[in-house]
């Protein structure tokens, strides 16, 4: 009734929804935790950033007494082989420290340079989310960034990257993380289909409408 945009105001969430009696859908703003400036009027970004990991990790908890199984989406992956993957460190180092430099950083190359997990934000983001997955089962996280499809396991957590929807783009040649299924040659997208005994299955359509069913990962 509100609109279809989550989270709201400005925050990172966790925007918390249930899909059916045992499928919760939990929806964050990454790029929350990776923006130069502060978002959302309440709380410092500090305090923000607390309140956001401690609701998720109530959340997860409720979802594991319940029996749920979860889907948590957010745009950035946290495990990828893709162009964000790629070291970038000489790049950032001259935008952030060397004066002629800065001000094209401020331009929107900053912006840009965040988006790689090698960043110092989104590397932080990153440890605090999987550190809190660590914790609990039934986990699916869902994301995009990358124009590729990717599929990770990483202890008790499923990590999806579905971002080949318009483009694809190639992995890095030396891979940061073992894969379970990639695919970077075809456009495509990633199904999860449910099933009455709550169990999930991860489908890989691609452009033509071929589709291949990933089991046991």
């Amino acid at each position: 009734n509100n609109g279809v945009f989550f989270p709201k105001d400005g925050l990172p969430g966790p925007c918390s929804f249930l899909l059916s009696e045992r499928l919760r859908l939990i929806i964050i703003d990454t790029q929350w935790f990776l923006h130069a400036f502060k978002k959302g009027k309440n709380n410092s970004k500090k305090e923000t950033e607390k309140i956001f990991y401690n609701q998720l990790d109530s959340l997860l908890t409720l979802s594991d007494k319940n029996n749920e199984q979860v889907i948590v989406a957010g745009h950035h992956p946290l495990l990828t082989n893709g162009n964000h993957a790629k070291p970038k460190k000489i790049s950032r180092f001259i935008v952030h420290y060397i004066p002629p430099f800065q001000l094209v950083g401020l331009a929107g190359i900053y912006r840009l340079l965040s988006q790689d997990i090698d960043h110092k934000k989104y590397k932080s983001m990153r440890k605090n989310l999987i550190a809190i997955f660590n914790h609990h089962t039934n986990i699916h996280y869902v994301s995009g960034h990358e124009h590729n499809i990717q599929l990770f396991k990483d202890k008790n957590v499923k990590y999806l990257v579905s971002g080949s929807g318009s483009k694809t783009s190639n992995f890095r040649q030396k891979k940061l993380f073992t894969p379970f299924f990639e695919e970077d040659k075809k456009l495509g997208f990633i199904q999860l289909k449910t099933s009455t005994d709550n169990a999930i299955t991860t489908i890989v359509i691609d452009e033509s409408g071929n589709s291949v069913e990933i089991n046991n990962y």
